[in-house]
């Protein structure tokens, strides 16, 4: 699985947000799950923010009073980040992993090895469209239609 792993806070020590990481640069995200990694030893909060309009309007994922939390989140979002509520002493980091268009390379040759004849053609030019597509909705429209294909074909 390709993934990428970017640090949010590095050993932040006081309140405020860290740097947003800015997904929509990232031509080959691709939503999806979303891994994040609290550590440190520090007394205070972290919240992991969300925004899906470009960093205007931000929402909770979730929060951290402690090193050593892992969060698994989904969504398409266009901005990432983290942001220290409460602080009192030590050093809070934070990390996020998300995955990457090159996986549905992967995906789909998977698929193509156990379908039909006529649905391993579709496939086939879905493979060569993927390699001319760098858009999160172009995606999204392709990993509805993998879901669809997995539904009709076991695994």
């Amino acid at each position: 699985m390709s993934t990428r792993l970017t640090t949010l806070l590095d050993a932040a020590a006081a309140t405020g947000p860290g740097t947003a990481l800015d997904l929509s640069a990232e031509p080959r995200y691709q939503g999806g799950a979303h891994s994040f990694e609290v550590s440190g030893t520090f007394v205070g909060s972290v919240a992991i923010e969300a925004s899906v309009d470009g960093g205007t309007v931000w929402h909770p994922l979730g929060t951290f009073t402690d090193g050593g939390g892992l969060l698994n989140a989904g969504g398409a979002y266009t901005q990432l980040r983290g942001n220290v509520t409460a602080y009192t002493s030590g050093a809070i980091t934070l990390t996020v992993r998300y995955g990457l268009l090159q996986d549905l390379k992967a995906d789909l040759d998977t698929l193509l090895g156990r379908l039909t004849q006529p649905r391993a053609g579709y496939l086939d030019n879905l493979v060569r469209l993927d390699t001319k597509v760098s858009g999160v909705s172009a995606k999204a429209n392709i990993d509805n239609l993998i879901k669809q294909l997995r539904a009709q074909v076991p695994v």
